[in-house]
């Protein structure tokens, strides 16, 4: 099985004197992928692609969009910190409040689980990991970085 190349187009690029090329291709298995491909040389010198992703309705779609290296290396050092406040509050949260959690919903059952946590003043959206074959540490990091991730739109 090999990729075919389905699509190649050039578009313009931030500075507007030259272009970047957008590639598309896909393989006999229904996958696909796009590659973009600065040729501007003083734009590949000051510019870099940033790549994100939304879900609207339950659907990914990728963005990309070329911004400055100054800009990029901004966002990669705001999303370290992230991470690291992210794991801050779950070692908290497991300190605080794990050993409550795990007397609140050892012996239940999934459904359970979930009726027990619509009944919370805060909710928690998933409780998908709460099943025999997950431990409990697993479940609350899995609870947490989904609460923790969650969007004022969902």
């Amino acid at each position: 099985m090999s990729w075919e190349e389905c699509k190649r187009e050039c578009r313009s690029c931030p500075c507007g004197n030259g272009h970047y090329t957008v590639i598309n291709r896909s393989d006999d298995w229904g996958r696909s992928e796009e590659n973009r491909i600065m040729e501007c040389s003083r734009c590949a010198a000051t510019h870099g692609l940033y790549t994100y992703y939304q879900q609207p309705k339950g659907v990914s779609e990728i963005h990309y969009l070329w911004v400055s290296k100054q800009l990029l290396d901004e966002l990669a050092s705001l999303n370290k910190h992230n991470e690291w406040e992210r794991e801050q509050f779950q070692t908290y949260f497991l300190e605080r409040y794990g050993s409550t959690w795990h007397n609140h919903f050892a012996g239940k059952r999934k459904k359970r689980s979930g009726e027990s946590s619509r009944k919370m003043a805060t909710p928690i959206p998933v409780f998908l990991p709460f099943t025999r074959r997950s431990t409990f540490r697993a479940s609350i990091r899995f609870s947490i970085g989904t609460f923790v991730t969650m969007s004022p739109q969902q």
